[in-house]
């Protein structure tokens, strides 16, 4: 498995199962970090700057989550490693492909802005494809598609959050990601996201993205459901909202009305 200044290569073509994600430890220790990112880091600013963005600079992440416009041609190319090209309708290839097949983990995903396959892959590699898939719709002008692929990167990030070398680092992936998702305005607006709900998933060894692999509800033996960190908005027509003011006021002014001091008796 190499590395370099573009992410992960290696482990796609020879069909090896690696699953690590993690950056090679010889980078760590030889004081890579606090060389400037160039490439990896947008701002090609100080070795202060690199060493708190080191993290994301692994697997693309650096170059995904930049606040930039991104064109569509420059995405295709960075994802083109990844892109499957021997098995027809397949989407995808990454490195732990094979291991996921051997644990009946492996989820196909056969449509390019079909993000919620990647959120059941559990893994990094589904929650860094969820976000190109994210950036590619705002390129391609897709709101609705990015409605929903931002949706499931939040869905994907407890499973790349169980990387140990990530986890440190979870605020400030939540800080760049909100940064991205406020490039669409309409997006922005449509779901806040619960971060507790997250961050418990990915502490939870039992979490399971997948349905199917969940237990059963003693009672109405249907399958499980886990928490949504998505936390969709409600619109309501403006008449009820007059109305719902309108109670409000009076509410107010009965409580007023209820604690005026009465008159002193003579």
């Amino acid at each position: 498995m190499q590395y370099d200044d573009q992410g992960l290569r290696g482990g796609i073509s020879s069909g090896s199962a690696c699953t690590a994600a993690e950056p090679d430890r010889a980078l760590l220790t030889s004081g890579e970090r606090e060389k400037p990112c160039r490439r990896a880091c947008p701002h090609n600013e100080s070795s202060a700057y690199c060493q708190a963005h080191w993290p994301f600079s692994i697997l693309h992440c650096s170059r995904l989550l930049e606040d930039r416009p991104f064109t569509v041609q420059e995405l295709r190319k960075l994802f083109a490693p990844y892109r499957e090209t021997r098995v027809p309708l397949i989407v995808w290839r990454f490195p732990n492909d094979e291991e996921l097949r051997e644990r009946r983990h492996w989820v196909p995903t056969l449509h390019e802005k079909d993000t919620s396959s990647l959120v059941r892959r559990g893994d990094i590699w589904g929650f860094i494809a969820a976000v190109w898939v994210a950036r590619m719709c705002e390129a391609q002008g897709e709101l609705d598609y990015h409605f929903t692929a931002c949706m499931d990167v939040y869905r994907a990030a407890p499973a790349a959050l169980k990387e140990s070398w990530l986890a440190p680092h979870v605020d400030q992936l939540f800080k760049l990601l909100e940064t991205v998702r406020y490039r669409e305005i309409s997006t922005f607006i449509m779901f806040d996201v619960d971060l507790d709900i997250i961050k418990r998933q990915a502490s939870d060894p039992n979490h399971e993205p997948i349905r199917e692999y969940r237990p059963r509800d003693p009672l109405t033996h249907r399958f499980v459901e886990i928490e949504d960190p998505v936390l969709p908005a409600h619109w309501i027509p403006g008449t009820v909202w007059r109305d719902q003011q309108r109670r409000r006021e009076q509410r107010r002014a009965t409580l007023k009305k209820s604690h005026r001091p009465s008159p002193p008796t003579t």
